[in-house]
């Protein structure tokens, strides 16, 4: 059993299109919150994870844009998820604002033997805390405390991680969409039978920027995510 583990696209279609090519062979999609916010193209992305996932669950800025409430994201990056926010909702119909209100802040599955506990930030369900990898065991164990899983996959910080403690392993993939690391490339997880690979892929960034510049937001905003899509930070 392999799947395919994916977190904050931020409605950027041009790396969702690349890594379904790259990717091709897996059982499931797991999809852990954030389609929306930052990038050019919601609906596009929205369809595919409606159409493709076997799991998803809501992330903050999919909360804040079909609640219209604040994303709890920091100030560094607050003033870009508005306006690419109000831009996104233009693209969006009912049906699609639904969909991510809908979504579960949490959710549970097995696969065999290997239990899942999925989220997008806190795995007791709390959307803008974050979790990083340099925590102590100590600290982490707190956050699992009560969580029954073998597996807790979660996302939210956009920097891909492995951490284990305990008998439960967490995985956090990364962001597909936006990643955060001083790494431009994408990033993603494999789940195969028990075994946790954290993989990087390439897409057009310019392509991507492209479609940012011919949404008509001013160009302050342009030139920030441009900024964070070729850096990675």
């Amino acid at each position: 059993m392999k799947l395919l583990i994916v977190s904050d696209i931020h409605a950027n279609y041009e790396a969702l299109k690349r890594l379904d090519s790259i990717e091709a062979d897996y059982d499931h999609l797991i999809f852990l919150g954030d389609a929306v916010d930052y990038g050019p193209q919601p609906k596009r992305c929205i369809d595919f994870i409606k159409k493709r996932a076997y799991r998803a669950v809501r992330g903050n800025h999919d909360n804040a844009l079909a609640y219209n409430t604040d994303c709890g994201c920091s100030s560094k990056y607050k003033h870009l998820s508005l306006e690419t926010r109000r831009y996104n909702r233009m693209l969006l119909d009912n049906e699609d604002i639904s969909y991510l209100a809908g979504l579960p802040l949490t959710d549970r599955f097995a696969l065999g033997d290997s239990s899942f506990l999925m989220t997008h930030a806190s795995p007791k369900g709390d959307l803008y805390r974050y979790l990083y990898p340099q925590m102590s065991d100590d600290a982490w164990g707190s956050e699992i405390d009560g969580i029954d899983a073998g597996f807790v996959l979660l996302g939210h910080i956009h920097i891909p991680f492995v951490k284990k403690i305990g008998t439960t392993t967490i995985i956090n993939p990364g962001s597909a969409g936006q990643p955060r690391d001083g790494d431009p490339k994408g990033s993603y997880a494999i789940w195969e039978n028990g075994v946790v690979i954290i993989k990087r892929f390439s897409y057009d960034i310019d392509k991507t920027i492209g479609e940012i510049e011919r949404s008509g937001m001013e160009e302050e905003i342009v030139k920030g995510l441009s900024v964070i899509l070729r850096r990675g930070a």
